[in-house]
């Protein structure tokens, strides 16, 4: 068993393009990418194994065989230019990516980087389907259309809606109307003819009107969409991959411990794609058309395969637990402890695009350790606090363990303060590489802590 563990995340910004939140509710822009789905995954590979080079090299991270290193990357390190990766088997993205991945651990070790069984990759998340869009057929094609009405909707009647926002012509909203109160003409309540649209608006009342609109239409879709997108974290270790009863990874490469998101959010996806034309003019998959697999974790989240999307598992002796974003906040791991009294992780790590430490959704036990690496934030936001947020990455021990009862929290997690880096790294992707929203990114190295 490791004597210590050390955090190296990515922090760089997984968002579309060009994004535009909708009331924080929901997104537009574009997706990122190559148009490529096989080149796109080798650039993005190519960039980890940059970026574990320039890690390893650094005189802070711990070589000892002793210390674990963990490396984080961010919720949607890996989606294309389509907001998945199509391939017509199953998951079939993953296999690829799996084998680019092992080729380059063996490509560093074949230049004297020696990257063994001290090494744990959590790859953030890849997003594929074999789901081929078509949205010239039902119910796809009004769900697609949906999402048109709801930024035309946006757009047309929002105060502040910029020129720069247009849509088909539509150049900004029309100033001083609220949402709110036209909603309810076209509704035909609430408002008199004596009252005029254009006075004692107010912006909050606007953005909740929208709000609500917003999350009942996108709820409906989740419900009826039938484009199934895996939103999935591959885990992989950096030698060969060995099982036994205290490690569930597999012995084939083409295995890594996979943990599968469950709760989609209203920003995982763009809602439509009529300004989406600038890495590829193929249809895109939105937020309006697609839905996440079931998963059953009614008996808990204790991994019983490498494949089974379950998010606890052993590695050499170290149980571990994965959340991913959404899933963090929705208690995911603590609807576990429900099941499964006093089964407290060891390490908890949540790899997310516009998520933080949630104290009352950490099962690590007194003494063990939580980690974020976040991909929502611009590297000019460097806010940090105590429970990470607005942080691209954030390191905490847990000082009291959470208590459940009765199917509830009656006592959160108290964490330590937030960890001080040891050393952050400036980087830049390749310029001719367009894969993320902006071009530079951060390895954030932090020391090697005790788990107790």
């Amino acid at each position: 068993m490791f004597k210590k563990v050390q955090f190296i995340g990515t922090a760089i910004c997984t968002t579309p393009a060009n994004l535009n939140s909708i009331e924080g509710t929901s997104d537009d822009g574009y997706y990122a990418g190559l148009p490529k789905d096989d080149e796109d995954l080798a650039a993005r590979v190519n960039l980890i194994k940059d970026s574990i080079q320039q890690a390893v090299s650094s005189p802070e991270t711990d070589l000892s065989k002793e210390t674990l290193k963990i490396f984080v990357l961010p919720e949607f390190f890996m989606r294309g230019a389509l907001g998945a990766y199509y391939h017509a088997f199953p998951y079939y993205s993953e296999v690829i990516l799996t084998g680019q991945f092992k080729q380059a651990l063996r490509e560093l070790n074949e230049s004297g980087i020696e990257i063994g069984r001290d090494y744990l990759f959590i790859l953030g998340t890849i997003l594929s389907s074999n789901d081929k869009i078509d949205y010239t057929k039902e119910p796809d094609l009004s769900l697609y259309q949906t999402g048109d009405h709801l930024l035309d909707l946006y757009y047309r009647l929002h105060p502040d809606a910029k020129l720069n926002s247009a849509i088909d012509g539509i150049e900004g909203g029309i100033s001083g109307v609220g949402i709110s109160k036209l909603l309810k003409v076209l509704d035909y309540k609430g408002i008199s003819e004596s009252v005029d649209l254009v006075q004692n608006t107010s912006q909050e009342d606007s953005d909740d009107a929208y709000v609500d609109v917003l999350k009942k239409t996108l709820d409906y879709c989740d419900e009826h969409a039938s484009l199934e997108i895996g939103n999935r974290c591959l885990v992989i270790c950096g030698s060969d991959l060995l099982s036994g009863e205290t490690n569930i990874l597999s012995n084939s490469a083409y295995e890594p411990v996979i943990v599968q998101k469950k709760y989609k959010s209203k920003e995982d996806f763009i809602l439509n794609d009529k300004n989406n034309s600038q890495v590829t003019s193929e249809e895109k998959y939105l937020q309006t058309t697609t839905r996440y697999p079931d998963l059953d974790t009614s008996k808990g989240e204790t991994k019983k395969n490498p494949a089974d999307g379950l998010a606890i598992f052993e590695y050499d002796g170290l149980r571990i637990g994965v959340d991913i974003c959404l899933d963090h906040s929705r208690q995911r791991l603590v609807n576990h402890l429900y099941k499964n009294p006093d089964d407290y992780v060891d390490i908890q790590i949540v790899t997310s695009c516009g998520m933080s430490v949630r104290a009352n959704a950490v099962i690590a036990k007194e003494g063990g350790i939580v980690f974020n690496c976040d991909g929502e934030y611009e590297l000019k936001d460097e806010k940090a606090g105590v429970d990470g947020n607005c942080c691209h990455t954030s390191l905490q021990k847990v000082v009291q363990k959470i208590h459940v009862r009765d199917n509830a929290v009656k006592e959160n997690a108290v964490l330590s303060d937030a960890y001080a880096l040891a050393e952050k790294i400036p980087c830049f992707a390749p310029e001719n590489l367009p894969l993320y929203r902006f071009k530079d990114y951060q390895i954030h190295i932090y020391e090697a802590v005790e788990v107790g």
